[in-house]
């Protein structure tokens, strides 16, 4: 049997107040580190690495590790593991950047309690929008859970519910914009005598289906199945780490890999596409003169183009994004399901179709409500039929 170190040095003790086993050791620079886990096979693991990192001098001193060091190995590994593609990389980087400009990007982690988090979540809620704030939520929290996992901290500030909550911005989002129905004739009629018959027919797709640009712009020939009416939505473009467009190998989220359904009007725009096809290696459906990727800034400046020679909502400040709002829109008026709507948007999960589009559903209830009080007289069971003293 070996003999016990002094001190406590390498004895496995339970520690109430953590409620997990630890264990101590000596650091290179003679100070006391400890290292937990939730049982004593665990803590012993976490001992050995320790004393073994010692042994071959790769030893890292767990008090010093900052946030933002934090941040930026999980950003790299997911990137390098392939769970983040470029484009998202690229996302990543930006929020690394945007990071950096606080001072608890250089603190260290064992350090940063709730009220800094607070304190930093109260200032970016001044500066940027609710899609950002939930980003940076997102990757500190992840930090957060990963220095459990590496035994630098015991505890996850952001388990308390009540007191991290993803933070709200200042800054009103945006309001969902879409074309009233004269204006999708009025759309309509322009698109009659355009002269460019693939831009053409990618501004209809988009509004009879609600495919986003990037997905109609990565639409291969293989993807279009006329025999079962569906198209496989499989890919969209996006961005490389230098913001060059690209063929993105997936879709946007796992839940926009989606087939949608081959309607008569959107089959009249394939085929249509199809009869146009220019041959290019990517077999895009869509792509320029020269065989090329047609980029979602082309085609955006082409509809706002066209909306402000045609007068169509409100001009050039429009863009393309638009015509999923539109489709999305029209969808819930003519009465369909908000479960269908986010089934053919791809959206993650119902909510997002009713926070993105509550106005248009409120304004959706009151004429169902309508016709339910309609019915309600057909059948003699209606407000006259009720009495009051």
């Amino acid at each position: 049997m070996s003999k016990k170190r002094g001190n406590g040095e390498g004895s496995i003790t339970f520690h109430k107040a953590s409620n997990r086993y630890m264990a101590q050791y000596t650091k290179p620079n003679g100070k006391r580190g400890t290292v937990y886990g939730k049982t004593r096979e665990e803590a012993r693991k976490k001992l050995t690495k320790a004393l073994s990192d010692i042994q071959s001098n790769t030893y890292t001193d767990k008090s010093k590790i900052t946030l933002i060091k934090i941040i930026k190995s999980i950003v790299e590994d997911r990137h390098n593991s392939n769970k983040t593609g470029e484009n998202a990389y690229r996302t990543n980087l930006d929020t690394i950047k945007r990071i950096e400009k606080d001072d608890i990007a250089t603190m260290q982690i064992q350090k940063i309690t709730i009220e800094h988090i607070k304190e930093y979540f109260n200032t970016i809620s001044k500066q940027y929008s609710n899609s950002i704030i939930r980003k940076h939520y997102g990757i500190i929290n992840a930090s957060f859970r990963r220095a459990i996992a590496k035994g630098y901290i015991i505890r996850n500030p952001f388990d308390n519910k009540e007191e991290l909550q993803i933070p709200k911005s200042i800054k009103k989002d945006k309001k969902v914009s879409s074309l009233t129905l004269s204006e999708q004739r009025k759309l309509i009629e322009a698109l009659a005598n355009y002269n460019n018959r693939t831009y053409k027919n990618i501004i209809l797709l988009a509004l009879y289906s609600g495919m986003r640009s990037g997905e109609i712009l990565a639409l291969k020939t293989s993807d279009i199945d006329f025999k079962n009416k569906v198209i496989h939505i499989q890919r969209t473009l996006t961005k490389d780490v230098n913001a060059k467009t690209i063929i993105g190998e997936n879709t946007k989220t796992i839940n926009s890999l989606r087939d949608i359904k081959i309607t008569p009007i959107i089959e009249k725009i394939l085929k249509d596409s199809i009869k146009i096809y220019r041959f290019n290696e990517n077999n895009l459906v869509f792509c320029n003169n020269e065989g090329n990727v047609i980029t979602n800034g082309m085609i955006n400046s082409a509809f706002k183009r066209l909306c402000e020679k045609y007068s169509i909502n409100k001009g050039f400040d429009v863009n393309f994004h638009m015509l999923r709002h539109t489709y999305a829109t029209t969808c819930i008026e003519s009465g369909m399901p908000a479960k269908v709507v986010q089934k053919k948007l791809g959206h993650r999960d119902i909510s997002i179709t009713l926070n993105t589009y509550a106005e248009v559903l409120a304004n959706y209830e009151d004429t169902c409500d309508n016709a339910y009080l309609e019915y309600l007289e057909q059948n003699k069971l209606g407000c006259s039929k009720i009495a009051v003293k």
